[in-house]
């Protein structure tokens, strides 16, 4: 619960979830999760990320997401749900995720940050820096696909990210 966990130069592919790293409901949980040099590719879910829970749950989970590859993922690059978290993209290449070829019926492209105002009350703080986003292949004219849910305590910083 209170734990640094480093992944470097590790490869995840054709599983569920690539990577689905922290927890739901850990009151003063105060993690840290690094993915340093990662590969996910041909899952349904590339690397995604978890923070502690809903409304009430002390403590922050921090991500790192640095120097990784994800690419040809099913449904999602990735999905970063729960709070509180502060999350940190850096230096990234995704490409053709959500191209949707296995058969899913909700495809949110390269990445979801997904907040909820419903049941995310903590803070949440997420910063994507110098990554790269292809579109999946399946995606016609220059639609690129990143969402967002709302959220009661939310910022997002994002510089020098380049969309293709």
């Amino acid at each position: 619960m209170n734990s640094q966990i480093t992944f470097t130069d590790c490869t995840s592919w054709n599983n569920n979830k690539g990577w689905d790293q922290g927890t739901h409901n850990i009151y003063n949980m105060n993690a840290m999760y690094k993915h340093i040099r990662s590969l996910a590719y041909s899952n349904n879910h590339g690397i995604n990320f978890v923070g502690p829970g809903t409304a009430g749950y002390s403590g922050t989970v921090t991500f790192y997401l640095i120097d990784s590859i994800i690419r040809d993922n099913c449904v999602q690059g990735s999905n970063v749900y729960g709070s509180p978290r502060k999350l940190y993209f850096v230096h990234n290449v995704y490409d053709n995720n959500g191209a949707g070829t296995c058969g899913s019926t909700f495809n949110v492209g390269n990445i979801g940050l997904n907040p909820d105002g419903v049941t995310d009350g903590g803070h949440i703080e997420d910063y994507l820096y110098n990554n790269i986003f292809y579109k999946p292949a399946t995606m016609s004219n220059l639609q690129q696909k990143f969402w967002s849910f709302t959220a009661t305590d939310y910022s997002l910083e994002s510089d020098y990210n380049s969309w293709v």
